[in-house]
C-alpha cells in the first residue's frame, strides 16, 4: 500500500459513482470540480472495456495531465479497430503515454467490468477483438509505475474473476503455434450460454450451461498483442499480475471526515450480515491477522 490508505480517516471522502452521462468523451475535458486532490478518492463508475472512458475520467478529474493536442492524437490511436492497429501506432500511443503528467494525489476506485465488451442479448453478431482492453492495461500501468505512483482499487466482478483464473492456469497466454502477423477476419463466435430454472420443493436452482470452454473474448484480445510479437507472454502476465490483478479487492470503504459515514463499495450487492459472516470466518481461531 502507498501512503493513501484507504482506513485514513481524515481523508476527503467522495461517496458518489461518477457516471458521465450525456458526455462526448472524445472531446479534452474541462476539469471536474471533484480534482485529484491531496487526500480526495474518486471513484469511476464501470468501464466496459472502453480505454476513451478511462482516459477521459483520469484527464477530466486531474489523475493524468495532457495537452488537448495529444488527447486528440491518443483518441485517434483508440479508434483504430484491429488488425489495423499498427507497431508504429502503439509507438506513438507509449509515447503519448510517457508524456502525460501523473497526480498521484487522490485513491481511485474502479467499480469493476473493467475488461466487459457490453452485449445486447438480442444482438447475435459474432463480438470483435477489442485492443482497448490492452490499452486500459498500458494506462494502468502508467498509473502504478511511475515514481510518483498512483493508488487505486478495482473491484471483484465476473471479468476480472475470469481473468485472474486465466493467469492461474498452465502457461497462460502462450504465444499461438502459428506466427500471426495480421488477422483479416479476426472474429470470435461467443458460444450461447443456456439458463434453465428447475425447482425443487422451495429452492430454484440456476443451471447455467456452456457449449465449451473457449476462453472470452476479453482474453483474446489480449492474446493477440502477444500473437503479433507486440509484447511477449512473460511482460503480459507481468502487466496483469502488477497492474491490474493486485489492485483487486472484493470491499472498499470509504469514512466521510464530518458526518463519519461509512460507504461501502463492491461490484456485487452486499448487505451488512453478508460482511459480518466474511469478517467472521476471516478472523477464526484459525486466522492471525497482520499487526
Amino acid at each position: 500500500m502507498n501512503s493513501h490508505s484507504t482506513n485514513d480517516a481524515n481523508k476527503k471522502s467522495n461517496h458518489s459513482i461518477h457516471l458521465y452521462e450525456n458526455v462526448d468523451f472524445r472531446r479534452y475535458p474541462d476539469k471536474d470540480h471533484l480534482t485529484c486532490d491531496t487526500g480526495s478518492q474518486i471513484t469511476i463508475n464501470h468501464i466496459y472495456g472502453d480505454a476513451i472512458y478511462l482516459i477521459y475520467a483520469l484527464v477530466r478529474h486531474g489523475v493524468l495531465s495532457m495537452t488537448a493536442h495529444d488527447y486528440k492524437e491518443i483518441i485517434e490511436i483508440f479508434d483504430i479497430s484491429l488488425p489495423k492497429l499498427s507497431k508504429e501506432n502503439l509507438d506513438k500511443f507509449y509515447d503519448l503515454l510517457k508524456k502525460t503528467v501523473v497526480n498521484n494525489s487522490a485513491l481511485l476506485r474502479f467499480m469493476g467490468d473493467e475488461l466487459t465488451i457490453i452485449s445486447n442479448e438480442t444482438n447475435t453478431t459474432p463480438r470483435k477483438i477489442s485492443s482497448h482492453f490492452f490499452f486500459i492495461m498500458k494506462i494502468l500501468e502508467r498509473l502504478g509505475s511511475n515514481s510518483r505512483k498512483v493508488e487505486y482499487n478495482i473491484m471483484l466482478s465476473d471479468s476480472n474473476m475470469q481473468l485472474i483464473q486465466y493467469t492461474e492456469s498452465e502457461h497462460p497466454f502462450l504465444k499461438s503455434p502459428k506466427k500471426i502477423k495480421r488477422r483479416s477476419s479476426m472474429v470470435i463466435q461467443i458460444p450461447p450460454v443456456y439458463i434453465s430454472d428447475k425447482t425443487s420443493s422451495s429452492t430454484i436452482h440456476r443451471e447455467i450451461i456452456h457449449t465449451n470452454n473457449q476462453s472470452s473474448i476479453e482474453i483474446q484480445s489480449l492474446q493477440y498483442f502477444v500473437d503479433c510479437d507486440y509484447i511477449t507472454a512473460s511482460d503480459m502476465l507481468y502487466l496483469v499480475n502488477n497492474y491490474y490483478k493486485n489492485h483487486i479487492k472484493i470491499l472498499d470503504y470509504s469514512i466521510d471526515p464530518d458526518t463519519k459515514d461509512i460507504a461501502v463499495y463492491s461490484y456485487h450487492l452486499l448487505n451488512l450480515n453478508t460482511i459480518k459472516i466474511l469478517t467472521n470466518s476471516l478472523y477464526s481461531k484459525d486466522f492471525k491477522p497482520s499487526p
